[in-house]
């Protein structure tokens, strides 16, 4: 019997909420079941990644590295996996759902870190993934394309209406906003804020704004902590 999605994504919030005053040996078994049999080729794995996303947030402080050294290679590996796949076959949900798991596990878990890099690896990765669009260009053709750029993205807007990946640039754009909370002032300024400048170019309107309220973010964090440091 097929579970409704409605149902499987209550679950997945419940399971969220539970977490967060579930007994030791409750929260354990939680996040073993998230782990141990839905991340390992479930059928339901969007769900499953969502609820694990969802215990991130909620209940960041009690993932320890025994838990994170399991959950964050799954997520690296699911990243590469679908990301691998043709357009046609990559999972959307479960690139986006990873990210967004990544992104939690960066604001809420204080033993996060220690995975700062390959965490970042993944936004990296993620950041400017649009399989239906090749936006490479060498600079000697850049001047000369230019006059035809309007005209080139209204034909790929009209072919890529079914596209979704523009969900995973936007995952990966706030989880490069949530480094401020591992990487110090600056690695931000060597590695972050690098990624989020080479993405303005962005051909997804949505996306766009999305970087920039990623770099807002991350020049707010640094007015933050300029500001403690003075008083």
């Amino acid at each position: 019997i097929q579970t409704p999605p409605t149902v499987r994504k209550r679950a997945g919030a419940t399971l969220s909420a539970l977490s967060t005053f579930a007994p030791d040996q409750l929260f354990n078994q939680i996040v073993k079941s998230i782990v141990e049999e839905g991340l390992c080729g479930s059928r339901y794995l969007p769900t499953y990644i969502s609820a694990l996303a969802g215990v991130s947030r909620s209940a960041g402080h009690r993932l320890g590295q025994q838990w994170l050294e399991r959950i964050v290679p799954v997520l690296q590996s699911m990243v590469k996996t679908e990301s691998d796949r043709d357009e046609s076959d990559a999972n959307m949900e479960v690139l986006e759902g990873c990210l967004m798991a990544a992104e939690s596990i960066c604001e809420r878990c204080p033993a996060g870190e220690k995975h700062t890099d390959t965490l970042f690896a993944m936004c990296e990765q993620m950041i400017g993934f649009d399989p239906n669009f090749a936006d490479v260009m060498d600079d000697d053709e850049e001047e000369e394309e230019e006059e035809d750029f309007d005209d080139e993205y209204d034909e790929y807007d009209d072919a890529d209406d079914d596209d979704t990946s523009w969900k995973a640039r936007i995952a990966a754009c706030k989880l490069a906003a949530s480094f401020v909370h591992v990487m110090g002032p600056r690695e931000i300024a060597e590695k972050v804020l690098p990624l989020l400048l080479s993405r303005l170019h962005e051909r997804e309107e949505v996306v766009k704004l999305e970087v920039i309220r990623s770099m807002k973010a991350v020049f707010q964090s640094f007015s933050s902590k300029n500001d403690k440091c003075s008083n």
